[in-house]
């Protein structure tokens, strides 16, 4: 994915360090995988390699939105091969704050 950013000369930060806090109180570390910037917009890209993406994958996606304040984001998901299908399957979501 970085790759493929560097050679479209799309700005992106990777694994950018953000602050999480529960009412005002530090309480640990987030690291979103690519934060890139399209013109005036900003995207979060969050990675996976799972089998399936769901609910938990989306609400760490809109954490980082709303801590970044972005508007939006894309969930990718690279799932590995199953005995039945030989391919990688590429999901894509769209996550909007």
């Amino acid at each position: 994915m970085k790759v493929g950013l560097r050679l479209a000369k799309i700005p992106y930060e990777s694994q950018k360090v953000v602050e999480l806090t529960y009412k005002n109180h530090y309480v640990g570390e987030g690291y979103p995988d690519v934060v890139m910037k399209m013109g005036k917009d900003k995207y979060v890209l969050e990675l996976k390699a799972a089998g399936k993406i769901g609910e938990k994958e989306e609400q760490q996606l809109r954490n980082y939105l709303k801590i970044l304040k972005i508007m939006q984001g894309l969930l990718i998901n690279f799932a590995s091969p199953s005995k039945d299908v030989k391919k990688t399957v590429l999901e894509v979501r769209e996550v909007n704050i």
